[in-house]
């Protein structure tokens, strides 16, 4: 059971990752057409590239976590744990950059479409502009995993995705001009709030602890 638990977290990414996927394509599809849906898959592609580097510093860190914290070596996991997150924090602060200044290069990867290209790039400058704020997302559900803290991890899976995305993709089309940007803008948002939620709150309880596991010590 606890194996189970400890994968529960990823099982949670992936199906709210889905459940976005088909609410975006179907408000993308009522409020702009196919054209619009063809750009969310071409940025969901692109998610799914830059996304991978940051997936595997995280899989990578979860058992030296692991290890050191059963281990007693609480001062360890705390150097892990601000290792992991400057270090994501430099790579996405380095592909948000990337996503605002040569948006047409990631396209082109995927494709040549005159009027795909000039559609997508105002899209994916507004969908990355804040992924930065996913390093704090993912240093505190890496850190919650490796000290088995799950229900914590699946609760901010499920915050990001399924309570501020989803209502998001409904609600801002009509407070935002044009309507379809609304359904980009509701990525950066859920970025931001969900990432601040998840890593303050493992300061304010995990790190707290670490620390005063530490000064007993």
């Amino acid at each position: 059971g606890k194996t189970v638990s400890l994968g529960l977290t990823g099982f949670t990414v992936s199906l709210t990752n889905c459940a976005v996927t088909m609410v975006c394509n179907a408000e993308l599809l009522r409020l702009g057409g196919d054209m619009y849906v063809s750009v969310m898959t071409v940025i969901s592609s692109i998610r799914e590239i830059i996304q991978t580097p940051v997936n595997g510093i995280s899989s990578g860190a979860q058992p030296v976590l692991g290890y050191n914290y059963g281990a007693g070596e609480r001062q360890r996991v705390r150097k892990g744990i601000a290792c992991i997150t400057w270090m994501v924090l430099a790579y996405t602060i380095a592909v948000s950059a990337l996503t605002e200044l040569c948006p047409q290069l990631l396209v082109r990867l995927f494709s040549s479409d005159a009027q795909l290209i000039r559609t997508a790039v105002p899209m994916i400058r507004i969908y990355f502009c804040a992924f930065f704020a996913m390093a704090f997302q993912i240093s505190g559900q890496c850190s919650f995993v490796s000290l088995g803290r799950v229900r914590y991890a699946v609760t901010f899976s499920i915050l990001r995705k399924g309570i501020i995305v989803i209502p998001l993709v409904f609600l801002l089309p009509h407070w935002i001009v044009p309507a379809v940007t609304g359904v980009f803008w509701a990525e950066p948002i859920s970025d931001v709030l969900g990432s601040a939620a998840c890593y303050t709150t493992m300061m304010l309880t995990l790190w707290r602890e670490l620390g005063r596991a530490e000064e007993l010590r």
